[in-house]
C-alpha cells in the first residue's frame, strides 16, 4: 500500500509536476494499490477539473478530499469521473450546524476495487468517512478524518477512540488518514489526545514531514495512522494546497 498525502491544484505547472511525481510512484509499485487525501479547501468551480484530470491521467485507487465545502444542491453526477464508482462517498456539512459553511468530505473509488461503506462506525460530530477495503486477501478499515477547530478536541478524540474501538473487534488492519489540525512537531497536541489514542490503539503515524505550508517555516498536520507501519510501501508529500 502507498500513500499520496498531498497534492497542489493552484495552476497548470503544479499540476503537471504532481502528474509526473504520481505516474512515477504507479509505475515503481504497480502492483501496490494506492490511497490519496487532500484539503482541497472548496470543491467547487475549476478546483474540481485540476482533480478530475489528475485522476484521469494518474489514478489513484482510493482518494479522500475534505473540505469540499459543498452542499446538497450540488448534486453527486457533477463529481463523476470515468474510471471510477458512481456514485462518489459524500459526507456534506449539516446545513443545520452552526458551522455549516465549510467541511465536508469526498471519497472517489476507482472501479474494480472492492471495498464497502461503513456507515455505522463513523462519527457523529466528527467528519469521518469509514471504509472496508479488501488488499491481497485483507481487509482493512481506512477513516478518513478532518477536525476543523470549530470541532471540541475532546469531542472529536472521544468519537474516534469509540469507532475505533469497535474497528479493532472486527479488523487487523486499521489506518486513519486526514487533516486533524494538530501540528505533530509543532507540540500543538495540548491535552495528549492524539498521542493517547495513538498509545491506545498502537497506532504509528508515518508522516515525518511537513504537509502545509501556509504560515511560516510549515507545519505537520495530516497523519496517516497505522498498526502496520512495515505494509506501507512509501508516502508521497506533494505540496498541500
Amino acid at each position: 500500500m502507498i500513500s499520496c498525502e498531498a497534492i497542489n491544484l493552484t495552476n497548470e505547472t503544479n499540476e503537471t509536476n504532481d502528474l509526473t511525481e504520481l505516474k512515477s510512484l504507479r509505475e515503481k509499485y504497480i502492483q501496490n494499490p494506492q490511497i490519496g487525501y487532500l484539503n482541497i479547501n472548496s470543491l467547487r468551480g475549476d478546483k474540481f477539473l485540476y482533480l478530475r484530470d489528475i485522476l484521469l491521467n494518474a489514478p489513484i485507487d482510493i482518494f479522500c478530499v475534505d473540505e469540499t465545502k459543498l452542499t446538497y444542491d450540488f448534486t453527486d453526477a457533477l463529481f463523476q469521473i470515468d474510471g471510477y464508482q458512481f456514485p462518489p462517498l459524500r459526507r456534506d456539512r449539516d446545513t443545520n450546524n452552526s458551522h455549516s459553511y465549510g467541511g465536508g468530505k469526498i471519497v472517489f473509488v476507482k472501479d474494480g476495487i472492492i471495498n464497502k461503506r461503513l456507515i455505522d462506525y463513523e462519527t457523529p460530530t466528527a467528519e469521518t468517512i469509514c471504509l472496508e477495503f479488501t488488499v491481497s486477501n485483507r481487509k482493512w478499515f481506512i477513516m478518513f478524518a478532518y477536525r476543523p477547530e470549530s470541532i471540541d478536541r475532546k469531542i472529536f478524540f472521544d468519537e474516534l477512540t469509540v469507532s475505533l474501538n469497535k474497528a479493532f473487534m472486527n479488523y487487523d488492519y486499521v489506518t486513519v488518514i486526514g487533516d486533524l489540525n494538530i501540528d505533530n512537531d509543532g507540540h500543538t497536541d495540548r491535552h495528549g489526545f492524539l498521542s493517547d489514542m495513538c498509545d491506545i490503539f498502537n497506532l504509528e503515524n508515518i508522516i515525518s514531514e511537513k504537509t502545509c505550508f501556509k504560515k511560516t517555516g510549515g507545519s505537520s498536520i495530516d497523519v496517516f495512522l497505522t498498526n502496520h507501519k512495515h505494509v506501507s510501501r512509501e508516502l508521497e508529500l506533494l505540496k498541500r494546497v
